[in-house]
C-alpha cells in the first residue's frame, strides 16, 4: 500500500494513530508526523511496518464485523439451556445463541499447550496470593442467564466465586483462552468472539497453533494485539505482570 492508501484506510475504518502505532511497532511520534504530512517520505522499512500494522487492524476489524453479523442471525429453531442439560453425559457440544456445536476430542499437542498455559496462570496467582482461579475444559460456562449459551473454554480465569452455581459457571469469566485447531477456527474466531465480548469477558486470547499466532482482545480497553510464538504475551487483566512465553509453548506443541 502507498501512503495515500494507508491514510484512506485509516479514515475509512476510523483507526487512530495510536492503534496504528501499536499494531505496526512504529513509534507514535513517527506515525503522527507521517499522517499529518510533516514526514512525506518515510523510510522503506517504516512503510513496510505500517503496511503490516494496517493489514492487522483491518483483519481484526473484519473479525469483529463477522461476529456482529453472526449475532444478528435469528435461528429457525433455538435450543435451550434445558435441552443442553438433558443431553447424555458423553455427548460433548456447546450451546451458542440457541444452536448446538459439536466439540471434537482435543489432540495431544492441544492438551499440552492448554496445560502449560494453565500452570503459568496458576503460578502467577499463587505467587501473588490472588483470589482468582484458573479452570480448563470441560467445565460448563453459562455466559448469561438471559441467553441460551453454554460454552466450555479451553482455559479461563474466574475472579468471582459467586458465579459458581450447581457445578457450573453462570456469568462471564474474567479471562478466556481458546486454543484453536482446523476444525474449530470458525467457531472461535467468529462465534465465540462476539459472545464473550457481549457477555462481559474482560480479555480473550485466540491461540492459533497452525499459524503460530496469538491474537489478544482486551475488551476493557478496546484493544486488539497480534503476537507470534516468538513473543512473551502479557495478560491484560493483570497489567502485564504475568506473561506467557510462547517460545516455550512451541516446545509443548512438538512433543
Amino acid at each position: 500500500m502507498t501512503l495515500e492508501e494507508i491514510k484512506k484506510i485509516k479514515e475509512e475504518y476510523g483507526f487512530t494513530c495510536q492503534m496504528i502505532a501499536d499494531a505496526s511497532g512504529v513509534p507514535m511520534s513517527t506515525v503522527l508526523k507521517i499522517m499529518s504530512g510533516k514526514n512525506k517520505t518515510p523510510r522503506y522499512s517504516t512503510m513496510e511496518k505500517l503496511n503490516r500494522g494496517v493489514r492487522k487492524l483491518v483483519q481484526a476489524d473484519r473479525i469483529m464485523l463477522y461476529a456482529k453479523r453472526f449475532s444478528e442471525i435469528k435461528k429457525a429453531r433455538e435450543k435451550t439451556i434445558e435441552d443442553y442439560l438433558a443431553l447424555p453425559e458423553d455427548e460433548r457440544v456447546e450451546l451458542i445463541d440457541g444452536e448446538f456445536f459439536d466439540l471434537e476430542s482435543p489432540t495431544a499437542a492441544h492438551q499440552n499447550v492448554v496445560g502449560f498455559i494453565y500452570r503459568k496462570l496458576c503460578d502467577h496467582i499463587d505467587k501473588n496470593n490472588g483470589q482468582c482461579r484458573v479452570f480448563v475444559a470441560p467445565l460448563d460456562v453459562q455466559l448469561s442467564r438471559e441467553k441460551n449459551t453454554i460454552v466450555q473454554p479451553d482455559v479461563f480465569v474466574l475472579c468471582d466465586k459467586n458465579k459458581l452455581e450447581h457445578g457450573r459457571v453462570v456469568g462471564a469469566p474474567d479471562f478466556v483462552i481458546e486454543v484453536v485447531s482446523p476444525s474449530n477456527k470458525l467457531h472461535d474466531y467468529e462465534k465465540k468472539l462476539g459472545e464473550y465480548r457481549r457477555a462481559g469477558v474482560r480479555e480473550y486470547w485466540i491461540v492459533d497453533m497452525d499459524n503460530n499466532v496469538v491474537i489478544t482482545f482486551f475488551f476493557e480497553a478496546d484493544k486488539v494485539k497480534f503476537y507470534t510464538f516468538d513473543d512473551k504475551v502479557p495478560v491484560g487483566i493483570w497489567d502485564g505482570e504475568c506473561k506467557v512465553d510462547f517460545k516455550v509453548v512451541k516446545k509443548y506443541m512438538d512433543w
